[in-house]
Formats: structure tokens, sequence, C-alpha cells
């Protein structure tokens, strides 16, 4: 029987000036700490990602996507599985059977740089065959 993995805790701080930690939910960070008393933790830090945003994914299936639909034939979908085939990393998941399957990338847990990257080598890739893609200064992107 194989062990299912416990989720992890996360919490999200701020280093003030003085270099301390400063957790933005300390009742639940404080309620945290007294259920692991006495045992071994991991802990891990880093920045703070920003995911891409709400209105950056519109722009991508609505403008960029859509405008590319339409010069292919291809729907905005099959577009977007190319794409993720073409520009993303793939990543490697393990089953329980110890199996390790390949998956495409996905561009729900890239960050705002990284989103913007992707949305650039798309739009390169339409510019290289010839295709105008508006900027997003320049469409409406409906809510």
């Amino acid at each position: 029987m194989h062990e299912i993995p416990r989720l992890r805790a996360v919490f999200r701080a701020r280093v003030n000036p003085e270099g301390q930690l400063l957790v933005r939910e300390p009742a639940r960070w404080r309620a945290w700490l007294a259920r692991h008393r006495c045992k071994d933790i991991t802990l891990s830090v880093g920045r703070e990602r920003h995911l891409r945003s709400l209105n950056a994914n519109r722009y991508l299936w609505g403008v960029v996507y859509r405008t590319l639909a339409e010069w292919s034939g291809h729907d905005e979908e099959e577009l977007h599985s190319i794409f993720k085939e073409r520009f993303l990393s793939h990543r490697q998941l393990r089953l329980p059977t110890g199996e390790l399957l390949e998956a495409p990338g996905s561009t729900a847990v890239l960050d705002t740089e990284q989103f913007s990257e992707y949305v650039s080598r798309v739009k390169r890739f339409a510019a290289e065959c010839g295709v105008d893609v508006p900027e997003p200064n320049e469409v409406e992107i409906a809510l």
C-alpha cells in the first residue's frame, strides 16, 4: 500500500527592514506550530510568485489565440495544446506504481513573468507567419 502524501501548509509572509519575518496570518501560523510541537518539519522559503492575472489570460485566449484561430482554421483549444507542447517544459509525473509519465506544461502555474514570456513567444510565432496580433492596449477585453 502506498502512503498518501500530506498537503503542505502555505503561509505568506514579508521580511521587514529589520530582517524579521512577519507572517500575514499570525493566528493560523501559531495554531499550525502548536499542532506540530516536538515534531521535525521541513521549512521552505522563497520569493512570493504572482500567478498570471485573469486579464492576461483573457488576452491570450480572447485575442492571441482567437486571432490565430481565425487565421489557421483551428480552434483555440487546439492551438493552446500545440503551443504548450512547443513552448513549455514538460513535467514528469510518477504514478504510485512507479511508472513515470510525461505531461505537457501548464500556463495556469506560470508566474507573471513566465506567462508574459509564453505570450510573447506565441505572438512571435504569429508574426513569423504574417499574422498581426493586436496589443492589449489596442483591444477591449471582455470580462
